[in-house]
């Protein structure tokens, strides 16, 4: 079955949602008409599978069972013991609602070192955004001189600059302040695990039981392995809504593609976090085979759909996560003020 793509009648309708949706702004028409597109693709080509908010009131426990068993081991849990709290997204990006109730400590242990590496991939927008993770805590950044820097200070952003260690431009004609430095060495691909991680996690179980090798290849702690297979996967489409959007507005969701013999990936996992969406596909599905050989790019979906541009329209950009070695990448981020 072919890829279904939208007609144009249909692409209108949903670009005129945009542009109603985001304030009736003139001047983006471009940008309405491309997001309309995207909408109306990612319907006709995939089903919501999950979605979850990361800021509810109460917790979300995901998977209870009796008796308990870890969806990744198979292992039940002992009756004289507990198991640690395991969030299905990490607390580093501000989770405190999503809970999995099938994920045992062992495993935990193992998806805690991946969620390491993707925090120092995300060290520098999470402090932007003051995103609070472990211990209700929002993490400060140094350059890679260590000299200049930028901390949260209640309501405060509190930056600090030298001469010979700059990493802060102000743009007076936008009013945004440029932040770029340098990442913390991290292991790309141990970061793109955790991404998928969180897809698996969020997974109902009929879906799940198609993903065996994609759980081994994640909880194989040698990063070379499969990274020659798995590494035309590991991209991340990024995208970055610029101006104010708060904290609470973080999300996850995952999407399933509609026809089995589509040339698209068989699944997609959405994180959006306040001004940034990462999206990935999740890799070893049986479901990709048929494509295996073809060139495809990941499709993309607007996650900021909605929201205007009174602060600019949504950037995208690809995050390579392939490579097994630990190495720092180029940052990047803005406060408006």
């Amino acid at each position: 079955m072919p890829i279904a793509q939208p007609e144009d009648h249909e692409i209108a309708t949903a670009a005129y949602s945009c542009w109603e949706r985001g304030g009736k702004r003139e001047g983006h028409d471009q940008a309405d008409w491309h997001q309309g597109r995207q909408l109306v693709f990612m319907a006709k080509n995939y089903a919501v599978l999950a979605h979850h908010t990361l800021r509810a009131e109460g917790k979300e426990r995901l998977w209870l069972s009796d008796p308990r068993r870890c969806r990744y081991c198979g292992g039940v849990k002992p009756e004289n013991r507990g198991w640690k709290e395991a969030h299905a997204v990490p607390e580093l990006v501000g989770n405190k609602t999503l809970i999995a109730m099938d994920e045992c400590t062992d495993c935990n242990t193992i998806f805690s070192r991946l969620e390491d590496d993707l925090g120092k991939l995300l060290h520098l927008s999470r402090a932007i955004m003051r995103i609070k993770g472990k211990g209700n805590r929002v993490p400060s950044f140094s350059s890679k001189a260590k000299k200049s820097g930028l901390e949260v200070k209640g309501d405060r952003i509190e930056i600090e600059q030298y001469e010979s260690d700059p990493f802060a431009t102000y743009d007076a004609e936008r009013g945004v302040l440029d932040l770029q430095g340098e990442s913390q060495p991290f292991v790309p691909i141990a970061a793109y695990k955790s991404l998928v991680k969180m897809g698996l996690a969020v997974m109902p179980p009929e879906h799940f039981r198609h993903f065996g090798h994609a759980v081994n290849w994640i909880k194989n702690q040698n990063h070379e392995d499969w990274a020659a297979d798995v590494g035309a996967s590991a991209q991340c489409c990024f995208l970055f809504q610029p101006g104010p959007i708060p904290p609470e507005h973080a999300w996850c969701m995952l999407l399933g593609r509609r026809a089995h013999d589509a040339v698209l990936p068989h699944m997609l996992f959405i994180l959006t976090v306040a001004n940034q969406s990462f999206q990935v596909m999740l890799p070893c599905s049986p479901g990709d085979n048929h494509w295996v050989g073809h060139r495809l790019e990941l499709p993309v979906y607007p996650a900021f759909y909605g929201f205007g541009y009174e602060f600019g329209e949504p950037q995208r950009g690809n995050i390579p996560l392939s490579s097994p070695t630990k190495q720092p990448i180029r940052v990047s981020g803005s406060l408006s003020s």
